[in-house]
């Protein structure tokens, strides 16, 4: 496209790429689709598949970043650096969220080399970052 767009914002999840996807399409006359509003449906699991999560994973993207899961009550937790330990939510046996509109997904990827779950994590607009099992001796 011969278009030149620059972005400015106060908000820090802006989904920049998909933005700038569909502005060049709405430019270039073409047809876009309009987002829908999310409203995601937690569904239950058992303690044993959520301990499989337990553990610390590493962003690849930003190596001193790390993120915690454990498990209490049934329920899996992430420990958030501000808020502390807060629930997830599981939308499928491997996908969890925040919050039924939060369109972030964290999802646990089997690794059967390893024989131990990766974690993914999935950000607005669909970026999606690797961050392996931490696993120390």
């Amino acid at each position: 496209s011969k278009h030149k767009v620059i972005f400015l914002s106060n908000y820090a999840n802006v989904p920049f790429l998909k933005l700038a996807d569909d502005l060049a399409k709405i430019l270039d006359g073409k047809p876009v689709k309009m987002p829908q509003e999310l409203y995601r449906v937690e569904i239950s699991l058992p303690g044993e598949l959520l301990e499989s999560y337990t553990g610390t994973y590493r962003l690849e993207a930003e190596m001193g970043t790390e993120f915690q899961f454990k498990v209490r009550e049934d329920v899996l937790y992430f420990d958030d650096e501000k808020l502390g330990w807060i629930p997830i939510m599981a939308e499928d046996s491997t996908s969890f969220f925040f919050y039924p509109k939060d369109p972030e997904t964290i999802r646990f990827v089997w690794d059967s080399t390893a024989q131990h779950y990766d974690m993914e994590l999935i950000i607005e607009g669909g970026m999606s970052f690797f961050c392996p099992r931490v696993v120390r001796d």
